[in-house]
């Protein structure tokens, strides 16, 4: 038996403690890429929300671009007073 610790596998208490501080920040660290993985999520689905947004935005205003210069032709010849 090793004289580090009671199994006596040769870990002693200072490799148990700095072990034990590992799995900590090993867990804590998992938790955080978790998160993360989470907040990028919906990042990708307010960006996609808002890019159907934008087309829709676009749509709108050609259309109505389209239509003042529609009006705006007829007023020049006149067919519209």
């Amino acid at each position: 038996m090793g004289a580090g610790s009671p199994a006596g596998d040769g870990v002693t208490a200072t490799n148990q403690e700095r072990l034990a501080v590992l799995e900590e920040r090993s867990e804590r660290d998992r938790k955080d890429i978790e998160q993360m993985t989470k907040d990028i999520r919906h990042i990708r689905t307010t960006l996609a929300e808002a890019r159907g947004g934008w087309k829709t935005l676009v749509m709108v205003a050609g259309f109505a671009g389209a239509v003042g210069a529609g009006l705006s032709w007829l007023v020049g010849f006149g067919v519209v007073k």
